[in-house]
C-alpha cells in the first residue's frame, strides 16, 4: 500500500474450480520475508490451475485489500498432470539401433535443474498403427530403468522388426509435484538384416538333396535367434511353400556351442530327385521381434546316381548269381530285378 510500511505479506490459494472460503480458517499464509517483491509457492498439484490472492499487513496492523490473480500451468500444454516448474525433456531423438534388431535408441537433453532423490524419467510407447495408449506396461507409463535426473538415454528392446512406434518421455519429480508434460517422437525399430551370400547348389554326395551356403550373421546375439528355411517346387506353377523349418545347430564341424544363429550351411534332404526348387532363408529373432526378410535362391535336387561297374558271375552255389557294383556315395539301400535272358521285357 502506498505511504504505509508493509510488515507482512500473506497469500492464499485455491483450485480455480473452487470458491474462496468465507469463514475461518480462510487459508492465509505468511510470506517469510517482509518488503519482498516476489515469492515462489511450492507443493502445488502438478498440472492444476490455481487462483492466488495476495495481501499486505501495514505498520498499524491494518491488513491491505486482497488482490487476485490466476496461476496457470504452462499454457503450451493441456494435460491434467503437469506442474509448470517441470520442463519437459528437450531434444528427444529416436534412432534405430545399429547393433540390436528390434530396438530403438532414445536420447534427450539432461534435466539438470532438479536433483531430488525421487527424480527420474518415465516412458510409454506403442506401435504407430495402434490408435490409443493402453493403460498398463509396456505401453502405459513406466519407469526408465535406474534413471535419475541426469539420465539422457534409453534403449527400447524386443520391439517388432521394422515397425514404427509412438514414444513419449516425461520427467518425474515427486509424488507432490508429479511429472512434466511428455515429449513425443516417432521411431522405427531396427530391422533384422537379410542373410547375405545365400547360394543353393545340387548336392554331389546325396541324392534328392540341395546344399545351402550363406554368410555368418555375426551381429546377432539373441539366444532365441535361428535361421529358418522353406521350399517349393518350381513345377507345377503355383506350388505352395512348405512351412518354415529351423536350420539345426551343426556340431559335426566342431561348432562348440548350441547357438543356431551362427550357422552358415545346411543340406536340404528328402527332396524329389531332378526337381527344381525355389528356396528362401531368413533369420528369426523371437516371437516378439519377428524375422528378417528372406534371401532367395533356386536349385535342382540331385539325381539318384546310376550304379556303375555292374557285373554278374556264376555263383558258388546252385541257382546263384553273384552281382557286384561300385558303391554310390550317400546311398542307404539298393533295389534289383531280374529276368530270363530269353524274355523280352522285365516284369512290370
Amino acid at each position: 500500500p502506498t505511504g504505509d510500511t508493509v510488515v507482512q505479506y500473506q497469500y492464499r490459494t485455491k483450485l480455480s474450480s473452487a470458491s474462496w472460503p468465507t469463514s475461518a480458517p480462510l487459508g492465509w499464509v505468511n510470506i517469510p520475508a517482509a518488503n519482498t517483491a516476489s515469492y515462489t509457492i511450492t507443493g502445488l498439484t502438478s498440472g492444476t490451475q490455481y487462483d492466488v490472492q495476495l495481501r499486505a499487513a501495514v505498520a498499524d496492523g491494518t491488513e491491505g485489500t486482497a488482490t487476485t490473480a490466476e496461476y496457470h500451468s504452462d499454457p503450451a500444454t493441456s494435460a491434467s498432470s503437469i506442474y509448470s516448474g517441470l520442463a519437459r525433456p528437450a531434444n528427444l531423438r529416436a534412432t534405430a539401433s545399429t547393433t540390436t534388431p528390434g530396438s530403438i535408441v532414445l536420447q534427450w537433453n539432461q534435466q539438470s535443474a532438479f536433483t531430488v532423490a525421487t527424480a527420474k524419467y518415465e516412458i510409454r510407447y506403442k506401435p504407430q498403427s495402434q490408435a490409443s495408449w493402453p493403460g498398463t506396461s509396456p505401453f502405459g507409463w513406466g519407469d526408465v530403468p535406474s534413471s535419475t535426473h541426469s539420465t539422457n538415454t534409453h534403449t527400447l528392446t524386443d520391439l517388432t522388426n521394422g515397425v514404427p512406434y509412438n514414444i513419449e518421455v516425461r520427467f518425474y519429480h515427486s509424488s507432490t509435484l508429479g511429472s512434466s508434460a511428455p515429449t513425443a517422437v516417432v521411431g522405427t525399430a531396427s530391422s533384422i538384416a537379410v542373410p547375405t551370400g545365400f547360394t543353393a547348389t545340387k548336392s554331389t554326395t546325396t541324392a534328392g538333396a540341395i546344399d545351402l551356403r550363406w554368410n555368418q550373421q555375426s551381429a546377432v546375439t539373441v539366444s532365441t535367434a535361428l535361421f529358418q528355411v522353406r521350399t517349393r517346387p518350381t513345377t507345377p506353377p503355383g506350388s505352395s511353400w512348405s512351412s518354415w523349418a529351423p536350420v539345426p545347430d551343426d556340431t559335426s564341424s566342431g561348432d562348440p556351442d548350441t547357438d543356431q544363429h551362427d550357422e552358415t550351411e545346411h543340406t536340404l534332404t528328402g527332396l524329389t530327385a531332378d526337381q527344381r526348387y525355389d528356396i528362401e532363408l531368413r533369420l528369426f529373432m523371437s516371437t516378439a521381434i519377428g524375422a528378417s526378410n528372406a534371401a532367395t535362391a533356386s536349385a535342382t535336387a540331385s539325381s539318384v546316381p546310376v550304379p556303375t561297374g555292374l557285373d554278374a558271375t556264376t555263383g558258388s552255389g546252385a541257382g546263384e548269381i553273384d552281382v557286384t557294383w561300385t558303391a554310390v556315395i550317400g546311398a542307404t539301400s539298393y533295389e534289383y530285378r531280374y529276368k530270363l535272358e530269353s524274355v523280352a521285357n522285365y516284369p512290370a
